[in-house]
């Protein structure tokens, strides 16, 4: 269950240090600078910042191999302040509190945590819930590639009432991310999702170190060690749609395409895009560029507004970073520049009113696979599919933009992805013959 925050405040006679603690996790914070050190477990948010009256106070979080559910935050006491009597004082203080803060301490969980209000509360349907950890490079609702995971799980969580507790860890690089996946197997979890290709080989190596967890990431194609599942989704066939709609939309024969890195679910999703806009338009240009990041919005709107200066009047991509592009289309309000997006959450954002059609990933496919593969006692060696023929995919319209002409053209394509899977050659597409 999720904890309320709770704002304490550690007061001595001339200076107050204000911990905001929402019971993210173990923490123990050492209070140094030519003082007798206080040690106490609390729990503190790693991204708060604590304040005095003497400006703030400097501190860092380092992660305790030894034990990998505790952080040790260090605060230096504030400079110019020569008074040991009060920091005696707060040490007295802090130590006080000890016992209140190791009340709390079997509540400790992963970043953040969400459970069902409406969980069966028997011994024997609790002995069936599963523990998700999730972590993502971005933000649990970056309109993308981080939030169509986080939503998935959620909606697993629906489908499976009772069955899924879960938390999360967000903006955690590869180099960062090792830690919070420690934290997770240290508590328990059962599945540790990282999202991303860019953590395999941390997965691999947590993989080997924990042989009794499953672990997954994705997108990748390859099957990976007994405990690790991956997921691939075969964006081609979203790609496909989008390219449908775009090649039927344009009336300047350009098009352009806001790619990350030419690889992955993003390298399928573009070859399909270029597949779906030569169906139906022969003599459209497709002009393709990658702006070797999965997040970087200011580049992907940077290329969105040379393509746009290039003529390009109906525009795609994919990941997170595709959003800066969507931005870029956005500000041509009241010119026929269009985009089609490859996450429905973008249909309902205030640059939505540029994007046409949108498909999304439903994670929520893959979550209840791999739940069924450990009821079933497997925990992991399978790579998963996404498509529309397994419910992997969701398509959505902008209802005020949607042309019956192009309508009845998705809708034959989509008839056809959902009858059966594998069904475009997205490797066929040469971007030097475009």
């Amino acid at each position: 269950m999720a904890h309320p925050a709770v704002y304490r405040s550690f007061s001595s006679h001339k200076k107050h240090v204000h911990v905001l603690s929402p019971f993210y996790m173990h923490t123990r914070v050492i209070l140094k600078n030519d003082v007798p050190s206080s040690v106490f477990p609390c729990f503190v948010n790693p991204s708060h910042q604590e304040y005095s009256r003497f400006g703030k106070l400097s501190g860092i979080f380092l992660f305790d191999n030894e034990y990998p559910s505790i952080y040790t935050y260090v605060v230096k006491k504030p400079e110019g302040d020569k008074d040991k009597g009060d920091w005696r004082h707060m040490k007295k203080t802090l130590t006080a509190l000890m016992v209140l803060c190791l009340s709390f301490a079997l509540f400790a969980g992963g970043t953040k945590e969400t459970t069902q209000d409406n969980a069966p509360t028997s011994q024997e349907t609790k002995a069936k819930t599963i523990k998700i950890a999730l972590i993502i490079e971005n933000t649990i609702d970056d309109k993308g590639w981080c939030q169509a995971m986080h939503d998935g799980i959620l909606a697993a969580q629906k489908e499976l009432p009772g069955r899924i507790e879960y938390s999360y860890s967000e903006k955690m690089a590869p180099v960062d991310a090792g830690s919070a996946a420690r934290q997770y197997a240290a508590q328990g979890y059962d599945i540790i999702i990282c999202h991303g290709a860019q953590y395999k080989n941390l997965v691999l190596d947590m993989a080997d170190e924990y042989p009794n967890i499953s672990f997954a990431f994705g997108t990748s194609a390859e099957v990976g060690p007994k405990n690790v599942f991956t997921y691939m989704p075969q964006s081609e066939e979203t790609g496909y749609l989008s390219g449908i709609i775009a090649g039927m939309t344009t009336k300047s024969n350009i098009i352009g395409l806001v790619g990350p890195v030419d690889g992955g679910d993003a390298a399928r999703y573009d070859r399909g895009f270029v597949l779906g806009v030569q169906s139906v338009n022969k003599k459209a240009k497709i002009m393709v560029a990658h702006t070797g990041s999965f997040s970087d919005f200011v580049k992907a709107g940077d290329v969105a507004q040379a393509q746009i200066k290039s003529g390009a009047d109906v525009l795609t991509g994919s990941s997170q970073q595709a959003l800066g592009a969507l931005r870029a289309v956005a500000e041509y309000k009241d010119k026929d520049i269009w985009w089609v997006g490859q996450d429905m959450a973008q249909l309902s954002i205030t640059e939505g009113y540029k994007c046409i059609a949108a498909s999304s990933y439903n994670y929520a496919a893959v979550i209840v696979g791999m739940i069924e593969k450990l009821d079933a006692g497997i925990l992991g060696g399978e790579c998963i599919p996404m498509n529309f023929h397994n419910n992997g995919f969701k398509f959505g319209w902008n209802e005020s933009l949607k042309k019956p002409e192009v309508v009845a053209k998705v809708d034959e394509a989509l008839a056809k992805f959902e009858s059966a899977p594998d069904t475009i050659d997205w490797q066929s597409v040469d971007y030097s013959k475009l």
